[in-house]
């Protein structure tokens, strides 16, 4: 062997033993977050029984239209996720959630199982915990493993969070959905100014992180502007003109009926239809003379209608969808979301309902609006396990009335506290938000519209799994009844 093969196969011993060491660091030392997974503690009665939902009908109702009737859920979002796995498995289009930022100071408790004697309404978690992340990341692990089973295969979830756990969150999710799966993190301004008493950087930030189901699946997340995915076509700067509109222009605002004539107001602008707009199925089927501040020419308004791009709004106004030519050209969602409402809008949104706060930490109806529309169809199945106030409702129940949509939205929350948040603030909120209320300042508001199916967790024992004795062989005296097939599911039996 030449002093060359010598120092050859030398140079491959070592790199055999280098390969050989790193084996052995990745199977010892796995890339990933790790935590102390401690076990939690559910309802005794639960342990041994299989949650189902049981609908309360007096707190059920519909407005008699056939769109699908929305669903709050009473109960551990746990429980409620695990019934959902039998029938909303892989149909959830959108899922925006607010978790617990586990601050210290949100009222985060974990239901630790090897202490429920001595804390049986969960351990509360203070900043100075020595278990604090681990029983949030612990909490937070089940949910999301149960939601990623409910998304469609295009779905996509949104989950806000602060900087007490974002980082912990990136890697859950990274963990749990797949880090190829992961879209981005936005970050959405919470506040108009920041704190004074803030002992560094005053901050006014939040995050949004934004996992897909499976990335090729995903369509374009995308929004116009910050709250619109359609262009004007009437601009206060502009002259008063009138446009003739041929017969076929989009109505949002019902399948079929009569837009009197008369002027309309929406916001600052004002557009008044010089004739009666008639339409069915959702397009007029008459001429009509429309005179407004028109941004576009007369040849724009007829390509618009050719292209079924312009439509009617359901407070009457004007709009027109963006083309496919602009589509391509369309600004990436932003991930610095200025404009997105605050929390000062949200604690408005609540005074304007209930008169009164009632919650803390709810997010703005901007906020969820605009993420709606920036991924989902008008008749997206969306879903909020962590519920609070009920923002998500409000927000897909206005999408639904701006659009002619039909969205429907699936809630989830505890009747927790003194409040009994599910059913004093979620359910109250939206019920009135649906059927009509009187405002703070004495005004009567109109509803929205929609039905609503409230449904609470329950339990129904698990079928025994040891095999039934053999039958005594007896002459029977009359005939045999027919043998009918009892099957399971859901945990209930099915005949």
């Amino acid at each position: 062997m030449t002093v060359h093969e010598e120092e050859l196969l030398r140079r491959i011993r070592e790199l055999e033993k280098e390969n050989g060491y790193l084996h052995r660091q990745i199977k010892e030392h796995r890339y990933g977050l790790t935590w102390i997974d401690v076990p939690e503690a559910f309802d005794p009665e639960s342990a041994n029984k299989i949650p189902v939902l049981e609908e309360v009908k007096g707190k059920s109702f519909t407005d008699g239209s056939e769109k699908p009737a929305h669903i709050l859920i009473e109960g551990d979002n746990y429980h409620a996720l695990t019934c959902l796995q039998y029938t909303h498995k892989g149909k959830i289009d959108v899922i925006y959630i607010d978790p617990p930022y586990n601050t210290g100071s949100d009222g985060f408790t974990y239901k630790d199982k090897r202490i429920l004697e001595k804390f049986p309404d969960g351990t509360p978690v203070p900043k100075d915990h020595p278990l604090r992340h681990s029983y949030w990341l612990s909490f937070m692990h089940k949910r999301l493993e149960l939601a990623k089973n409910l998304l469609s295969d295009d779905g996509v979830i949104f989950i806000s969070i602060d900087d007490n756990e974002q980082a912990n969150l990136k890697l859950l999710c990274d963990e749990v959905f797949g880090e190829g799966n992961y879209v981005d993190t936005l970050h959405w301004k919470r506040k108009k100014q920041p704190s004074f008493l803030a002992k560094h950087t005053a901050k006014v930030m939040e995050y949004v992180l934004v996992y897909a189901r499976k990335w090729d699946m995903l369509g374009k997340l995308s929004i116009e502007t910050l709250s619109d995915a359609t262009k004007k076509v009437i601009n206060l700067t502009n002259q008063e003109s009138i446009r003739h509109f041929s017969k076929g222009v989009r109505v949002k605002c019902g399948n079929s009926g009569i837009i009197k004539k008369g002027t309309y107001k929406i916001k600052t602008m004002s557009v008044e239809y010089l004739n009666d707009v008639v339409y069915e199925n959702g397009e007029t089927i008459n001429d009509v003379d429309v005179k407004a501040m028109f941004s576009v020419s007369q040849e724009k308004i007829d390509s618009y209608i050719f292209q079924k791009l312009l439509f009617i709004t359901a407070n009457y106004g004007l709009r027109r969808d963006v083309s496919d030519e602009e589509t391509k050209n369309k600004k990436a969602i932003t991930d610095l979301l200025l404009d997105w409402g605050d929390n000062q809008d949200s604690e408005k949104e609540l005074k304007e309902i209930f008169q009164d706060k009632l919650f803390d930490y709810s997010k703005p109806i901007k906020l969820i609006s605009n993420l709606l529309k920036s991924i989902s169809d008008d008749d997206s199945i969306i879903l909020d396990f962590f519920a609070g106030s009920g923002t998500t409702l409000h927000a897909t129940l206005k999408l639904n009335a701006e659009d002619g949509g039909n969205r429907q939205c699936i809630m989830v929350q505890q009747n927790e506290g003194e409040k009994r948040i599910c059913e004093e603030v979620t359910y109250e909120r939206n019920r009135r938000v649906m059927q009509g209320y009187t405002n703070a300042k004495g005004e009567q508001v109109a509803g929205l519209g929609g039905s609503l199916k409230y449904y609470r967790t329950a339990f129904t024992r698990q079928p025994s799994s040891r095999p039934h004795p053999a039958p005594v062989r007896r002459r029977p005296r009359f005939p045999r009844p027919k043998r009918r097939r009892i099957s399971f599911v859901g945990g209930k039996h099915v005949v």
